[in-house]
């Protein structure tokens, strides 16, 4: 009976472990989440990608970080963003981003959770040319492109 029970507890163990590691990988390639019956997924991008599709459309920055970070410095020209508040965006501006080809979310890194849950709430509000910025406001700037304080 113990012996089962160990390996019951094995193969639960292993099961966590590759949901942990399946998550992290679509993580890192795509944000990936189901609302409803839906699989919404979020296209990520490296620097290079984000310059190439600005060069070819009008983009939008979209900072997620805290409000501090983004009133001291953010991209030139982005917008911040409370996560929390997306899904309650006032129409006003809702219809001012739809003005935009491409929204372009970004955090500090491309470990921050909150570019991913934002990239989602964004597709779920008919947001379908949005992307998420991986290398995010600490490669932007390390790489000496524009950005501005508020």
């Amino acid at each position: 009976m113990i012996k089962y029970f160990v390996i019951i507890s094995f193969i639960i163990a292993i099961s966590k472990y590759d949901q942990i590691w399946k998550l992290r990988y679509a993580e890192s390639v795509n944000a990936t989440t189901v609302i409803g019956s839906s699989i919404l997924d979020v296209p990520a991008l490296e620097l290079a990608d984000v310059l190439q599709l600005l060069q070819m459309r009008k983009g939008l920055f979209i900072d997620v970080r805290n409000r501090a970070n983004y009133n001291k410095e953010h991209i030139k020209g982005a917008y911040w963003v409370d996560t929390s508040q997306i899904s309650a965006m006032p129409e006003g501006i809702i219809s001012i981003i739809k003005n935009y080809d491409v929204v372009i979310i970004y955090c500090e890194t491309n470990s921050c959770q909150s570019q991913y849950s934002a990239g989602v709430a964004f597709q779920s509000l008919g947001f379908e040319n949005n992307y998420i910025y991986t290398g995010g406001f600490l490669e932007w700037k390390a790489c000496g492109l524009p950005v501005e304080s508020q």
